[in-house]
């Protein structure tokens, strides 16, 4: 930023913001707090301008509280970082300074890159007190002498065509409506033949295999360098619906120039600048989708930021980023998720659907803000459900025994059974599989989740939205009232949904949940502590499955294991048998990122529902005396199954030992 061309007064606005930001108890500083230092000047242009105009001054400040609340917390000493549109809005007043031909930015240049910044607080509280970026800047031009050249009717008529037909065409892409037939619908509906010519050679071009921002490049006096550049940036990241009504913003409040020859360097620069951190979040994501990752995990740092991606369960490092690209990489995914990028005071969660390497994705984003030393920083994690092809079939995902059982699951008429483990052991997708399994012509079968991960077919599913009453216990209710043969619930979290399951299964219907547990033989004290009495676990519980996922040694570079720890096999029943094993590893190779893995498979656990097992269950013995008997009755545990893998050579002992830590 170009400070050493401020005014004084300028720099008593810039000095007033930070002062407003503390005083509202806010850990950076925005275009609200700018818009405050303004008001509190209240001598330079700015000001006279807003007075001239009969702008209230106190109904201003009103609404930008109203826009942006103080918060509760006092603000650490130090720097105040500048939010992403407070950024924006600065670049806008250089360049405002430099179509009007002024050396020097004062605070009228940053009224007017307040109001261009159109998404920002301050343009929000201008525009609702009644100074519009139109109506301003005639006053400043008025003012100052700006010698400008006023636009021909047909221009402005001309020009309020292209905002409509960039606004009109996110809606209907945002809708489901392919471009092409998008385009042509604008084709037919455009008023003035310019448009319509220039639309018409549009889709055409695109029928003949070019990108849309290709084809904009043909008309140039209708489509300049910085739309085309922001174009080409919805086209990489997946979101021209957002882009086009952003493009539609900018036309309406002079951000953007309707033709290449009106366009300042500036404006292309700020578009061109948009266009390399969409390129940039894109990559990471085709990335992150390559290397099969199921997360990535955006961390503030005292200097920036750092990205990691979980694959196959374990985190590893990405990319260390410097404050501006981090905040910015981070901007673009809130915007990608449909979240306030102003609001960096408390959780979010938000949604991106997007299709990359030729499959759909369904990206789950949760955004949090962490204290650093140089202030309040947003942390994002985001999880990667490829929802094109799941895999979902039982037999390609269980074998053995375990595969028997579930089966048995599925074909009974009633009961309660549930899959345990911490997040991401594969509990989901074992109860979907189960699920597909138990769908027959003959069932209704319903499922009630939070959120719907995959959509099943055959299966009516109903997702929990807690903020307009849509709880677990209110849809089951709805639910049942609907005669379902078959249903899921996502999870048992609390007491009332809890106490649902015996009625349910004792009134002739077949239930499949998960819990959080670390055994399948935790599962029975556990829903007593929820609430239930003992003796209903006893009756209702059918079936309980504890899993683990750990990871399979990559088929590229398998190699045997001279070193493998045996201890790992102390106290096993087959034992000696499994010594005798031709253990394997990974050596490490490109394919596998070095690390001797790739994939992963499920280790299981099931507990035998026995007349003995149930007796115990009913006097709520403890998990420990519970899990002896099972083991004597003939359960085969996690670790025993994790053993028996790698003693196939799916797996190593060092990974099964690493996953079932603390596990007998």
């Amino acid at each position: 930023m170009q400070y050493d061309r401020f005014t004084d007064r300028a720099r008593k606005v810039m000095s007033y913001a930070r002062q407003a930001a503390r005083a509202w108890r806010h850990e950076f500083i925005g275009t609200e707090h700018i818009l405050a230092g303004l008001l509190d000047e209240g001598a330079g242009v700015a000001a006279k301008v807003l007075k001239d105009l009969n702008v209230d001054w106190d109904d201003l400040r009103g609404r930008i509280v109203a826009l942006a609340p103080p918060g509760r917390e006092e603000v650490a000493k130090g720097p105040l970082p500048f939010t992403p549109g407070a950024k924006q809005a600065l670049e806008y007043s250089v360049s405002t300074a430099s179509e009007w031909k002024h050396n020097y930015i004062g605070t009228e240049h940053l009224l007017m890159g307040l109001l261009r910044e159109a998404e920002g607080v301050a343009a929000r509280a201008l525009i609702d007190g009644g100074a519009d970026y139109a109506t301003v800047k005639a006053a400043m031009h008025d003012l100052l002498g700006v010698k400008t050249v006023q636009p021909h009717p047909g221009e402005q008529a001309l020009l309020k065509q292209m905002t409509r037909f960039w606004r009109q065409f996110g809606i209907l892409i945002s809708s489901g409506v392919p471009i092409l037939e998008a385009l042509k619908i604008q084709e037919a509906e455009a008023e003035q033949w310019q448009v319509r010519d220039a639309v018409g050679r549009i889709w055409r071009t695109i029928e003949g295999g070019k990108p849309m921002s290709a084809a904009l490049q043909e008309v140039p006096s209708l489509f300049s360098a910085g739309v085309i550049a922001l174009c080409r940036a919805g086209e990489h990241g997946g979101v021209l619906d957002v882009v086009a009504e952003r493009i539609a913003k900018g036309l309406e409040n002079g951000a953007l120039a309707l033709s290449t020859a009106e366009e300042g360097e500036a404006v292309v620069g700020q578009a061109t600048e948009s266009a390399g951190v969409v390129d940039r979040v894109s990559g990471l994501l085709e990335d992150a989708v390559k290397s099969r990752a199921s997360d990535i995990h955006f961390e503030p740092t005292d200097d920036g930021g750092r990205i990691r991606l979980r694959i196959d369960g374990v985190l590893s490092e990405y990319e260390a980023l410097d404050d501006d690209a981090y905040n910015a990489v981070i901007t673009r995914l809130m915007i990608m998720a449909n979240l306030d990028i102003a609001e960096k005071r408390r959780p979010v969660d938000g949604r991106i659907r997007i299709n990359l390497a030729n499959k759909d994705l369904d990206l789950r984003c949760s955004m949090m803000p962490y204290v650093t030393r140089t202030g309040r920083k947003g942390s994002m994690v985001i999880r990667i459900l490829d929802t094109s092809a799941p895999v979902l079939e039982l037999d390609r995902i269980c074998d053995g025994e375990v595969l028997e059982t579930v089966r048995e699951w599925a074909r009974r008429s009633n009961g309660v059974h549930i899959v345990s483990g911490p997040t991401g052991s594969g509990k989901t997708t074992m109860l979907y599989s189960v699920l597909l399994a138990a769908t027959t012509p003959e069932r209704k079968v319903m499922a009630v989740e939070n959120p719907v991960e995959y959509l099943l077919p055959g299966v009516l599913q109903a997702e929990v939205r807690a903020n307009i009453g849509c709880t677990f216990p209110v849809l089951i209710r709805s639910q049942l009232r609907q005669d379902p043969d078959v249903l899921m619930i996502g999870e048992i979290q609390d007491r009332e949904t809890a106490m649902l399951l015996p009625a349910i299964s004792m009134t002739g219907h077949l239930v499949f949940t998960t819990l959080h547990t670390e055994t399948s033989t935790e599962i029975p004290r556990r829903l007593v502590d929820i609430g239930l009495a003992p003796w209903l676990v006893k009756v209702c519980l059918s079936g309980a499955m504890g899993m683990r996922l750990v990871r399979k040694v990559c088929s590229d570079c398998r190699e045997h294991s001279e070193a493998a720890p045996l201890d790992v096999l102390s106290g096993l029943p087959d034992e000696q048998a499994l010594k005798s094993a031709a253990f394997v590893r990974g050596r490490g190779c490109e394919r596998c990122n070095g690390t001797g893995y790739r994939g992963r498979i499920a280790v299981y656990e099931t507990l035998p529902m026995t007349p003995e097992i149930r007796d115990m269950i009913g006097e709520n013995v403890p998990p420990s005396d519970l899990r002896e008997a099972a083991v004597e009755t003939g359960m085969v545990t996690m670790r025993h199954d994790g053993c028996r893998k790698a003693a196939a050579g799916l797996t190593t002992l060092e990974e099964v030992s690493r996953v079932t830590y603390g596990i007998t």
